[in-house]
């Protein structure tokens, strides 16, 4: 049986340093990026994709994926439909979750297919996806302003436009790309931008899931303070209204931040997606 060093095995061997752009700082960047790549899935049976990383995220993904210039493979397992139909469950209610097991399984590649399959359902769900947490903690500002921007893309001309801001020309969620970008009080800029994100979602009867790979990557486990890397606060936040927001983090089983998230109230997601480590295996042998 085959577990994630499957996959490692099956990318070719490329630097990572032709996969060029780490962090786009333009909005310009993002667009040019999206719509070049978004739809860059080769799907080359019924069980196995080439995925080109910029159809996944604007930024440097988690070397997890293995990444070269033009893509990584995936492999379709069983694990992966389950995981996806139990996500479908909670999706009624909105709630915190957090998700823990072994190192070196496959939960990386389990997770990327939910969020892809989510995201191609374009009419019912916006994701944001959190795969790089060390990126993220090493360009905090940069990095998440990215992300939740990819994850409303589509939205660019819709979305609503930043109050008291000239239009000058700019999309909607350019505007409010370019108000973050050079705010004197992000924090704070960053709530507003989420709860209107919030709003515009409940508007169009839409579902905000945001997802967050390698929990254990985000903040030293002997140094609390780090529990609160800036902007982290994201992940944490959401308004009282009726906009239905799931989000889950995703870690190693050794990973002791978890106990922190189950004393703020964060639900343990494998009361919902039960399995065991044999299920995330693949099938057969070599």
């Amino acid at each position: 049986m085959f577990t994630s060093k499957f996959y490692v095995e099956l990318a070719r061997q490329v630097s990572q340093a032709e996969y060029k752009v780490l962090v786009p700082r333009y909005f310009s960047e993002l667009v040019s990026l999206y719509t070049e790549y978004q739809s860059k899935i080769t799907q080359i049976n019924e069980f196995f994709s080439q995925i080109h990383p910029r159809a996944v995220s604007p930024n440097f993904l988690t070397s997890n994926f293995e990444v070269e210039a033009d893509g990584f493979d995936f492999i379709l397992l069983p694990v992966h439909e389950k995981f996806l139909e139990s996500i479908h469950s909670i999706m009624n209610s909105a709630g915190n979750y957090y998700y823990k097991v072994p190192r070196r399984i496959g939960k990386s590649f389990t997770l990327l297919h939910t969020v892809l399959s989510l995201r191609r359902l374009k009419e019912r769900f916006r994701v944001i996806y959190v795969n790089n947490p060390e990126l993220w903690k090493s360009d905090p500002f940069p990095y998440i302003l990215n992300e939740i921007c990819w994850a409303f893309m589509e939205d660019r001309q819709t979305f609503p436009r930043c109050k008291n801001e000239d239009e000058d020309g700019q999309e909607p969620l350019q505007q409010w790309y370019t108000k973050l970008e050079g705010s004197k009080n992000p924090e704070d800029d960053f709530r507003e931008f989420l709860r209107v994100a919030q709003e515009y979602c409940y508007n169009r009867n839409l579902t905000l899931v945001s997802f967050m790979d390698q929990e254990n990557w985000v903040r030293d486990t002997q140094d609390t303070s780090s529990l609160e890397f800036k902007y982290k606060f994201l992940f944490n936040y959401y308004q009282n209204m009726p906009c239905v927001d799931i989000n889950l983090r995703f870690g190693s089983i050794d990973n002791r931040n978890f106990k922190f998230l189950k004393e703020q109230g964060w639900q343990d997601f494998s009361n919902v997606f039960k399995a065991t480590v044999k299920d995330f295996y693949f099938p057969g042998k070599p």
